[in-house]
């Protein structure tokens, strides 16, 4: 029993994993409750959730005091809204991981007067192991010099996919940049019109998912000057392997909710690539994928990725202006939650 003047104290230990949009409704019966027919409403809002994997202790005190009697026959009802989450994740449990797109641009049309992109060959072997085992398990289709309307046909083809069924999607360009355009055999395509194609009003069955875009082109045509001791030296001569950069300047965009944008270096500046190991961008992308794909966090994985590039050189080059010179990638992330290729259960 209570007298009208003693609070009354909540408990609720643990609360897991609420949704942020629902309200809860605990009823405690028996429980006394008051005179009048309807049961007392407490609404707590907003209430923050700082993990949804962890308990949560929420204590509430309600003074009673302006109540003279109760009855025993009505329960508390209890709302919390909304819930909000600091630590959501995309759902990563569909039945397909997703379709991996990779655009293998290594040479061109002689009227674009763009040098091929020896080396290319490898940044796709690279990716095709990296994406296809087990622990990430996309579904890739990989595509080698294709004209534009070649690409567009199978940008279009992917749009109309059935996305229902996977957790995300992912598309790469290896090629040269200009411009807010990647080149395909023939020429250019525009970054801009690609991304939006996956936009929810194009491609419904990916709306609330992640659509990641990793381009490795060059962005410019200035190298990164060194302004630190180095740490890092990379020889650019193994095995006859030769350092060269990609040609042309891509701008960094950005392309609405749930979207990452990656690239192999930041706006102004020259991306390398050796002619046999690949990218230093994708060589360093995969090596990550490899040692921490299902253990951290897709942003976290890019930004180790920048500073395993940032610490290579130019050692040795054709263009002995390069010589000692420097590169950083970027990403641009529009994702709304944390993002894991956690490994699929068998």
């Amino acid at each position: 029993s209570f007298s009208h003047t003693s609070p009354l104290s909540l408990s609720l230990t643990p609360l897991l994993s609420l949704s942020h949009t629902s309200p809860l409704s605990l009823s405690l019966t028996p429980f006394p409750s008051f005179s009048h027919t309807s049961p007392l409403s407490l609404s707590l809002t907003p209430l923050l959730i700082l993990s949804h994997l962890s308990s949560l202790s929420l204590s509430l005190s309600l003074s009673l005091s302006h109540l003279s009697s109760f009855s025993h026959t009505s329960p508390l009802s209890l709302s919390l809204t909304p819930l909000l989450s600091l630590s959501h994740e995309y759902v990563m449990s569909y039945n397909l991981r997703g379709l991996a797109l990779i655009f293998n641009q290594e040479y061109f049309s002689p009227e674009l007067r763009l040098p091929h992109r020896h080396g290319t060959k490898a940044d796709k072997n690279n990716l095709l192991r990296r994406y296809t085992h087990r622990e990430l398990s996309f579904a890739v289709r990989p595509y080698d010099n294709l004209t534009r309307q070649e690409v567009l046909a199978v940008i279009n083809d992917a749009v109309n996919w059935s996305h229902t069924e996977a957790d995300c999607f992912l598309c790469v360009f290896l090629s040269h940049g200009e411009n807010e355009c990647v080149f395909a055999r023939d020429g250019k395509l525009s970054i801009r019109d690609l991304t939006h194609t996956f936009k929810g009003d194009r491609c419904p069955s990916l709306v609330g998912k992640p659509k990641i875009f990793i381009f490795q082109a060059c962005r410019g045509d200035k190298h990164d000057e060194p302004v630190s001791p180095i740490v890092d030296v990379v020889d650019c001569e193994v095995h006859a392997n030769q350092l060269v950069v990609d040609a042309g300047t891509v701008h960094t965009l950005p392309a609405g909710a749930d979207f990452l944008m990656c690239y192999s270096v930041a706006e102004g500046y020259f991306s390398h690539r050796e002619t046999v190991n690949g990218s230093w961008y994708i060589q360093d992308l995969c090596e990550v994928l490899q040692e921490y794909g299902t253990r951290l966090e897709i942003t976290e994985m890019m930004t180790l990725v920048n500073r395993r590039v940032s610490l290579r050189r130019v050692e040795n080059c054709a263009d002995r202006n390069a010589i000692g010179k420097k590169q950083v990638p970027c990403y641009t992330s529009m994702l709304t939650k944390k993002l894991y290729f956690r490994s699929k259960k068998l």
